[in-house]
């Protein structure tokens, strides 16, 4: 089961995909489903149904992709331009210069209760020689 559909990333582009996107849209989709699973340590396409929040994540970073139409490189956040002395510079999205889709840290946030294990945990060290510590009490 696919994580989203060509309907689902028109609907997160807002605008009709081009023929050239028709063609890449599914390989795409496919690269976004790959670094989401890795993302999550698990594949939710085992469920009977893939969750509402990973079809829409999965969209939007395809979206991403395709959107950036206005003559910027993929994955380029800004450009800086300067008359005299002639200069001129780039910011890219880390990672994301290559066409790839990628997961930013909004996407993360939102895929978090699908992650296997849930992050980080705290674990409580206790004492081998078994002594009571003046704050916390007894720690063997």
């Amino acid at each position: 089961m696919a994580f989203a559909t060509s309907a689902d990333v028109v609907q997160a582009l807002r605008r009709a995909l081009t023929a050239t996107e028709t063609t890449y849209v599914a390989g795409v989709i496919a690269e976004a489903e790959d670094l989401i699973v890795g993302y999550l340590g698990k594949d939710p396409t085992v469920l009977t149904v893939v969750p509402g929040p990973v079809t829409r994540v999965t969209a939007r970073m395809v979206a991403r992709v395709f959107a950036q139409d206005d003559g910027r490189a993929i994955g380029q956040s800004q450009t800086q331009q300067t008359a005299g002395p002639f200069s001129q510079g780039a910011s890219f999205v880390p990672a994301a210069t290559t066409g790839s889709p990628w997961l930013a840290a909004s996407d993360k946030q939102v895929l978090k209760p699908y992650r296997r294990g849930g992050g980080l945990i705290s674990v409580a060290f206790r004492s081998e020689r078994g002594f009571e510590d003046p704050l916390f009490g007894d720690v063997s």
